[in-house]
């Protein structure tokens, strides 16, 4: 199963955060206290069933491959790799396909691989064809655009949508 992804949340009174993390195999969002993670007394072998949460599931068909949280809207971004979608979802509400927006849908965002916000409140994401070609018999094509990078306002990409 392994883990994708992982997003870090709003820190609590004693500076911890929820690290919100996705399993490329699923379909569900999880989250574990980091005050859990940095307990040296424990180790993965030592984790208990209530320090894991389900936070909930994007459902069938919604299989995300990286996400990241802009603190300032305490929106979740995710790529989708069925969909090739870039999608939010506001932490504060319960994940629901309701409460799931669509930031971009174009044919030409294939595999979102990587994302980050700047400082000055950019969404960037790249689109890679690379691990779809060498998953493939087909020989990569020089001459094809393989690789692009996005830019956006984080608050021009959740106008609108369910995230605000």
């Amino acid at each position: 199963m392994g883990i994708n992804s992982i997003a870090l949340g709003f820190p609590d009174e004693n500076g911890d955060r929820l690290a919100f993390y996705t399993p490329l195999s699923g379909y569900n969002q999880y989250s574990v206290s980091t005050r859990i993670l940095k307990d040296k007394s424990k180790s993965p072998d030592h984790f208990s069933p209530e320090d894991i949460q389900l936070v909930g599931s994007r459902g069938k068909g919604h299989q995300s491959l990286k996400t990241i949280i802009d603190h300032t809207y305490g929106v979740m971004f995710y790529s989708e790799v069925q969909s090739n979608q870039l999608r939010c979802w506001n932490i504060k509400k319960p994940l629901t396909s309701e409460n799931m927006g669509v930031v971009f849908d174009s044919d030409t965002f294939v595999f979102g691989a990587q994302m980050f916000i700047d400082s000055e409140g950019f969404l960037w994401f790249q689109s890679t064809a690379i691990p779809i070609i060498f998953g493939s018999d087909q020989p990569l094509d020089l001459n094809k655009v393989n690789n692009r990078f996005f830019r956006i306002k984080v608050s021009e990409a959740i106008r609108g949508t369910v995230c605000e």
